[in-house]
């Protein structure tokens, strides 16, 4: 038994992304400084329209003690400007795809000098910060299967016992395959072949998967070897 602590804020962190917040890069958030940074950065992921928060709420949502930033019973909304908004602000526009603008909400929104009770954050998507991987990852999961080739995925499905569900998440390994592998079929038919153990038992999909991954790593080695040749 192994007993591991994890601080609450990646704990946080992993359990939003494990609910299937896809556009939440996780390297991204990990790298950020602050709680507050971090924080704001998983509200932005992915966020389209603007949204409104009183500063009881803000204050709330960030974990910040209500009697901070106050005085005289006030809440001092340049300390708050100062030490959280601007600083995460800045975080996140010098590194994250996701980040953010703000507006003051007033009392009275016709008068400039009315009390301020909230702010109206304003999501921000900067392309230039998107994680590349990631973008690869996610332009090959919308690739269709019939695009991979028929013969692969009909030859999986009839004789290896997958269907569309097991071979989706496999889509981008599958394509490297028919891309580097000569005879992608005749290497399927091998470890097809293979599959079977001295004792009879017919080893599962995932060793499949992991016996094709081996075969295009090898590929992928020998395709290196023979370029630096070439040089």
């Amino acid at each position: 038994m192994i007993t591991v602590e994890v601080d609450n804020r990646i704990w946080d962190v992993l359990s939003d992304f494990s609910l299937g917040f896809k556009r939440f890069e996780l390297n991204k958030a990990l790298a950020l400084p602050t709680s507050s940074a971090l924080q704001f950065y998983m509200i932005m992921s992915g966020q389209e329209r603007p949204f409104r928060l009183s500063i009881a709420e803000l204050k709330s949502w960030l974990g910040i003690p209500a009697e901070k930033y106050r005085k005289d019973g006030k809440d001092r909304i340049d300390h708050l400007e100062e030490r959280v908004l601007r600083p995460v602000k800045r975080m996140l526009d010098e590194t994250c795809p996701y980040t953010f603008t703000y507006e003051k909400l007033r009392e009275n929104p016709n008068n400039c000098k009315s009390p301020v009770v909230g702010f109206e954050l304003m999501p921000v998507y900067q392309e230039k910060f998107r994680d590349q991987e990631l973008e690869r990852v996610h332009l090959t999961a919308k690739v269709s299967l019939g695009f991979i080739s028929p013969q692969v995925t009909n030859y999986m499905k009839q004789q290896m016992g997958f269907d569309r569900n097991s071979l989706s998440p496999h889509k981008e390994l599958l394509i490297k395959a028919v891309k580097l592998l000569p005879d992608v079929l005749g290497t399927l038919e091998d470890i097809q072949g293979r599959r079977r153990k001295k004792s009879g038992e017919v080893m599962g999909i995932g060793w499949v998967i992991q016996a094709i991954r081996g075969e295009v790593e090898k590929a992928e080695k020998d395709s290196k070897k023979s370029a630096k040749k070439d040089e």
